[in-house]
């Protein structure tokens, strides 16, 4: 049985790219693949409130971050 879609929760780590690959294998030609990438606004906050870093910069990097992984990883897929 194919699925239409299919949540995958992404940290790159080697296991969040195993479910991936196997959500691809997944779903229907015409299914689609949602990939769920957190950022803990939470903890960043905590960590500028004990000087650690600069919580909205730190964010914006993580966010960028994200993005490039997201890139490589798609084009590594195709």
């Amino acid at each position: 049985m194919k699925l239409n879609s299919v949540l995958v929760a992404m940290d790159f780590s080697e296991c969040s790219i195993k479910a991936f690959k196997h959500a691809k294998q997944l779903i229907k030609n015409d299914g689609e693949i949602v990939l769920l990438h957190v950022i803990d606004k939470g903890l960043t906050e905590k960590l500028e409130k004990l000087d650690l870093i600069d919580s909205s910069s730190s964010i914006d990097k993580l966010k960028q971050h994200a993005e490039k992984d997201f890139e490589n990883l798609l084009k590594e897929q195709t």
